[in-house]
């Protein structure tokens, strides 16, 4: 019967000679093929973490008998080697074939384990575990290492979920199981990933495959912790002395392999033996370095010395030193222990009862905070309370809030069932009566995106019929990230309304929009009671209140611009005050909040807070332990005469999401990491080298039990774990080879030194069975430790074919670069960040509802109730804290009572204005009830029903009594009422006789020639002397318009029908014969003479008799009733009269009695005087205007520019205000604009912080710049 020696890796027959084993080959499936025959040159080699091979050649013919398998003996076959199928090695291999160059008939094969030579070719793509890029995944779990009852939080199953499931995990280390680490993999294989995951955490994958009765081959994955472990503490390591280092617990699980109890030395199996040792390997300083500038930031602060740097001086090391340095450092070493856990700090209670009180407030919206026990002892408490009052300053400071649904999971039902007819009506939009379905269509859009999560949906409308201001539609949901979740509402119905009110509402809901995803919360927080909405703001912290208050500022904006902020405006109690209350008592509550905040962290003048105390102790501690400053300056140059620098990183400890307790906890076990290497890298190491006799094949001679472990007999030193073996003579015994293992532990003896080393790898070659190739790690020694870990690990190799070196986190930087760029190309974004200026008493705030200015009072902290801000499209001005608006000048939205509908259009809003002239293309002067308006026709003054202007327009004199004399009013029934003796048009001149003056010279004037005209043509074409038709009346009939001929031009002029008739009375006139029918008194001019009508037709044909030629044409009783009634008014434009005078005139002579009343009094119309006022005012208004022009100019296109005009040589600021755009200028260039919310700016100088979401770019106390995650 053969005997299997080593876990069969060589059988022996019974006559004692080695069995070269059979090899079979097989296809990949696991199908047998059969035994390969005529091999040789046959070696196996096997090792802890490199790839086992073997490798052989085969002939195609030995001795005549040819290899049957010989053509299937190719790449990618299998081989398998029966005897080596035990429970814990059962290799399968891939082949790859090459033939023999110089001889055809011999193939040279190789063969790689089949497991690793499949993991080495499956590559990984942009696998992320736990790194920033998989935390922001919507279904993301903290991933740890293994965890069979959650596959997607674990990292092994991710890893061989797409590629490898055919994989079977059967066995992971309960010690490293649930380790969490960040690890990023984009082309790198699944076994370079193993590989980087046992370099992390320090553990070993073990490989297998075994066959059932279906015949394939299943393969398996173990992995085995190389540390030691304390089953009380949990603390890892290596334990040479047997117990736990940190609880002193004996209950300890070693790590993998055992102690194989065999001893060598040269007396025995082992051949040369070098001891070496590496001098150039030795630090003493390590310079701490993680993932990312938090948790380097935490290492340091949890560092009593507050330093990057740790230490660590060996005996051998400081007994070199002079003896004064030795006692320095051994009472620095006492010190900082006493400071590390039992000084107490020295903080005032009434500090932290203050902070305990908050704490017990605010317990009731977080339950996981905790009081501080006073007194506070040792830094390691200090850290604590340190990290948790930080927590508590960020909770109230910037993420307190109500509860939110925002971390559920939604659909597109779940969001599309808030858009009904009560959600979305009445939908506010202007002049609704008129509009397009289209614009309607898309206002409902808008509007849906109040109450929908837009960063998951895009939404569209569809409009089915708009009329009578009812819209039926539906409305459809598509996700961004996933098409297949969409929803389409039933046919909904929104009821649109042009009331002022519903339009703004409109307007209010969908600017809280822009302040967060989904507004309906806001919106629901905005129409809370007073009581309600008081209490709820106690939930939020004082940037969440600096957000609300934003919302208020905006939605009084809003207001603002709709004119709503007037107290005279009927919306304003409605409307405008319930916001302006709640902006107020946001206000109050963010008072209380900072006053809160205070008290966690002072201010610079008063630093009173925990924080302040705790960061002065800290500082105090750092202080006391700087290493340089206790040992003074002459010690500190000895000792930097033993000092060995290194940077000691792992950029796997990273702070993303994680809370403060587990940033602390990483922190501390990045630092006990680097506490352990820098104890390895501080002693002397040395490497062990050496070649073995096999014994293996030596034989057994005598056996007897022995309780005795260790015994040397015949110069060979044997241990073992329950028998002990005799060797008499020569003879040899191989029942040691029972625990000769990969990866077990042997002894070595150098130099009368006993050194433990673990066998690492083997190469077995069948043809040379007396030596035997092996490998043991290299034992890293430390202060009571020693470990081979990093001599294992090193040895792993990559399989794939094309590697590159993985690195962590590597698009951290990357993404960090690509912000900073971002808002060199593009700008600083405003939607969520204030820029905020203060000089002296003078503030200046940039947020996202635009540019506040304002004055900080003296004494206090509030301010001063007058202030401006530009916001969109306009400047306001409020002196009582925009409780009500003074002045505004910009876009905003008012009733046109010409159309009776609401425009948006750009002006001024203003209780007063004053200045010297107002100016327009278009100007329209109109009252809030209407009854007056003055616009390019002149001014209309109405009456109506409600008795408010009894009198339309009044001339007055104020009395020195206070009282007013009306000299001239028209009343409501539209009487002209003059209190006065006298109507004087000019000096001398009374209107009666310059009425006569009037009355004689058209009368003059007609009895020498006035005619009128009807025809299609203009009459005084053929006119030779054109001046004797002064005051002709031509009525075009083409148009019917009427026209007097004015020096030597027809002046279109209307003329009532009556006037036509009076004259018509006298003398029609006819240019061609006359038909009828005809009257006396027309007249006929036939060219050379005219005719006069002497007798009356009404039909029939034209007879001569009935005309005569007559010189006199007119007669006196026609004239006087023409010049008395109608035709005045035509006179005085005739002698050049304007037509307000003529209009005037009219009225006049229609109210003869009213002036025959007063035509005895003293009352006249000073126009000399008046027309000398208006030319000085039109001289101050022009001077007005020059000046104004200096630092106001409108373009052609209307857009407004402020500041200076720019002198030749000078340098000028401009503010130049457009429709969508507010740009400053420099010398005509645009420095910076605001536009969209956003405010772009090429250089940008911030003098105290810039915050970018929960990141602040801060100055540090050292004066560095840091970037920190708030």
């Amino acid at each position: 019967m053969n005997t299997s020696l080593y876990g069969g890796l060589i059988e022996i027959s019974p006559d004692g000679q080695p069995i070269t084993p059979d090899l079979v080959l097989a296809y990949r499936g696991g199908t047998k093929q059969g035994i390969i025959h005529s091999v040789q040159s046959l070696t196996n080699a096997n090792a802890l973490v490199e790839t086992a091979e073997i490798s052989f050649d085969v002939y195609k013919e030995v001795d005549g008998t040819e290899c049957q398998l010989w053509d299937d003996i190719r790449d990618f076959r299998l081989v398998y080697i029966p005897h080596l199928d035990t429970s814990t090695f059962n290799p399968w291999y891939e082949l790859s074939v090459e033939v023999d160059e110089n001889d055809c008939t011999i193939k040279h094969c190789r063969g790689v384990h089949l497991q690793e030579a499949e993991l080495g070719q499956l590559t990984l793509n942009g696998v992320e575990i736990n790194t920033e890029n998989d935390i922001a995944r919507d279904d993301y779990s903290p991933t740890i290492i293994y965890d069979p009852k959650n596959p997607e939080a674990s990292a092994l199953d991710r890893i061989l979920k797409d590629k490898a499931s055919h994989y079977t995990i059967v066995h992971v280390d309960s010690s490293i199981a649930n380790l969490q680490r960040t690890f990023s993999w984009d082309g790198s294989s699944i076994k370079d990933a193993f590989d980087d995951i046992a370099n992390e955490v320090e553990c070993l994958f073990k490989y297998g495959e075994y066959t059932n009765n279906d015949g394939k081959i299943h393969r398996t994955i173990s992995v085995y912790d190389l540390n030691d472990r304390c089953m009380e503490c949990g603390e890892r390591g290596s334990f040479t002395t047997k117990v736990c280092p940190k609880c002193g617990s004996a209950n300890v699980n070693y790590g993998y392999g055992t102690d194989s109890g065999i001893f060598l030395s040269h007396e025995n199996f082992a051949g040369d033996i070098t001891y070496s040792s590496n001098k150039d390997s030795v630090k003493n300083c390590f310079r701490l370095v993680a993932g990312d500038d938090l948790m380097t930031a935490t290492i340091r602060n949890i560092n009593p010395s507050g330093s990057q740097y740790i230490w660590y001086l060996s005996d051998s090391v400081r007994a070199d030193m002079s003896q004064a340095l030795q006692d320095k450092l051994k009472a620095y070493d006492t010190e900082y222990e006493s400071y590390s856990t039992k000084k107490q700090i020295d903080i005032p209670s009434t500090v932290i009862a203050d902070y305990n009180a908050l704490i017990n407030k605010y317990k009731l919206y977080d339950d996981t905070l905790t009081n501080v026990k006073y007194p506070i002892i040792g830094y390691s408490a200090l850290t604590d309370v340190y990290y948790s009052a930080l927590n508590f300053y960020s909770l109230l400071k910037t993420t307190l809030a109500p509860a939110s649904e925002h971390g559920e999971k939604t659909t597109a039902a779940k969001e599309l069932a808030k858009l009904t007819t009560s959600s979305l009506s009445p939908l506010g939009i202007q002049n609704a009566e008129i509009s397009s379905s289209a614009t309607v269509t898309s206002a409902v859009q808008n509007y849906a995106k109040v109450f929908i999560d837009t960063s998951l949906y895009r939404i569209t409308a569809k409009c089915n019929i708009y009329e009578a201001k009812v819209w039926k539609g539906t409305i459809t949901l598509t996700g961004y990230s996933n098409d297949d979740d969409t929803a389409t509402s039933a046919e909904l119905t929104v009821y649109v309304s042009d009331a002022t009110p519903d339009f703004i509402k409109c307007q209010i809901e969908k600017a809280m929009k822009k302040n967060e995803v989904d507004a309906t919360g806001t919106v629901a927080l905005f129409k809370k009671s007073e009581s309600d909405f008081k209490q709820a703001l106690s939930f939020y912290s004082v940037d969440n209140l600096n957000i609300l208050a934003s919302i208020a500022r905006g939605c009084l904006d809003i207001l603002i611009q709709q004119g709503v902020a007037d107290p005279e405006n009927e919306l304003y109690s409605s409307m405008y005050l319930p916001y302006y209350n709640r902006s107020v008592w946001i206000q109050d509550e963010l008072r209380e909040r900072e006053a809160e905040v205070l008290k966690l962290r002072g201010t610079r003048s008063n630093p009173d807070g925990v924080l302040d105390y705790i960061e002065k102790q800290r500082q105090t501690i750092a202080n006391k332990l700087d290493l340089r400053s206790y040992l003074g300056e002459a010690l500190w140059v000895e000792f930097c005469s033993f000092r060995r620098d290194d940077t000691y990183q792992n950029d796997n400890f990273i702070s993303d999401g994680l809370s403060d307790t587990e940033l602390i906890a990483q922190a501390k076990e990045f630092i006990k990491n680097a506490e352990r290497e820098i104890v390895k890298s501080a002693t002397l190491q040395h490497t062990i080298s050496c070649n073995l006799n096999n014994f293996l094949l030596v034989k057994e001679q005598d056996v007897e039990e022995s309780p005795v472990p260790i015994v040397t007999l015949d110069g060979i030193h044997i241990i073992t774990h329950d028998q002990l073996y005799l060797v008499k003579g020569n003879a040899t015994f191989s029942p040691l080879l029972v625990n000769f293992e990969v990866g077990n532990w042997v002894h070595i003896e150098i130099d009368g030194v006993v050194y433990k080393l673990r066998l690492t790898s083997y190469k077995i070659d069948y043809d040379n069975l007396d030596k035997l190739d092996v490998e043991f790690s290299d034992v890293t020694y430390g202060l009571d430790y020693m470990s081979d870990t990093q001599s294992i690990l090193a040895q792993a190799q990559s399989m794939a074919t094309s590697y590159s070196m993985v690195q962590h986190q590597a698009n951290k930087g990357n993404n960090a670069n690509k912000q900073i760029m971002d808002m060199v190309e593009n700008g600083l974004n405003l939607t969520n960040k204030r820029i905020v200026n203060a000089a002296d008493n003078q503030n200046m705030v940039v947020d996202e509802s635009g540019l506040l200015m304002r004055e900080k009072n003296e004494f206090g902290d509030d301010y001063s109730a007058e202030q401006t801000k530009i916001i969109n499209h306009g400047f306001y001005y409020t002196n009582d804290g925009w409780k009500t608006v003074k002045t505004g000048l910009g876009k905003y939205i008012y009733y046109d009572p010409e159309t009776g509908t609401y425009k948006e259009d750009y002006g001024i809003i203003a209780q007063k204005i004053v200045g010297n002239i107002i100016l327009g293309n278009e100007l329209g002067i109109y009252n809030t009830s209407g009854s007056v308006k003055i616009d390019q026709n002149g001014m209309t003054i109405t009456a109506d029903a409600s008795d408010t202007n009894k009198d339309l327009f009044t001339l007055q004199r104020k009395n020195e009594d206070g009282s007013y004399t009306k000299y001239v009013y028209v009343d409501d029934d539209g009487n002209i009422k003059i209190d006065g003796r006298h109507i004087q048009m000019s000096a001398g001149e009374d209107i009666d006789d310059y009425m006569n003056g009037i009355k004689n010279e058209l009368t003059s004037e007609i009895n020498k020639k006035v005619e009128t005209w009807y025809q299609d043509s203009d009459p005084s074409v053929n006119w030779t002397d054109k001046s004797i038709h002064e005051g002709d009346l031509w009525k075009d009939t083409r148009d019917n318009k009427e026209y007097i001929y004015r020096s030597g031009n027809w002046v279109e002029m209307p003329v009532p029908d009556v006037v036509f008739d009076q004259i018509d009375g006298k003398s029609s006139v006819y240019v061609t014969q006359p038909t009828t029918p005809y009257n006396v008194g027309d007249l006929w001019f036939t060219g050379s003479e005219i005719m006069t009508c002497v007798t009356n037709r009404t039909s029939g044909q034209f007879v001569g008799g009935d005309w005569r030629r007559n010189e006199s044409y007119t007669d006196d009783s026609g004239l006087n009733k023409f010049v008395n009634t109608e035709y005045a008014g035509m006179a005085g434009k005739v002698n050049n009269l304007d037509e307000a005078l003529a209009k005037a005139n009219v009225l006049i002579q229609n109210n003869t009695k009213a002036i025959a009343e007063v035509s005895e009094r003293d009352f006249s119309w000073e126009f000399k005087e008046i027309t000398k006022y208006i030319d000085q005012v039109n001289g101050d208004l022009v001077d007005y205007k020059e000046e104004i022009g200096n630092w106001m100019r409108f373009d052609k296109d209307g857009y407004l520019t402020l500041g200076a005009q720019r002198k030749p040589g000078q340098d000028a600021y401009e503010l130049k205000l457009t429709k969508n755009r507010i740009s400053f200028m420099l010398n005509d260039a645009e420095v910076a604009y605001i536009s969209n919310n956003e405010l772009y700016i090429t250089n940008s100088t911030v003098v105290q912080n810039l915050k970018i979401g929960r990141f602040v770019w801060e100055v540090r106390g050292n004066g560095n710049m840091g970037l920190v995650w708030r």
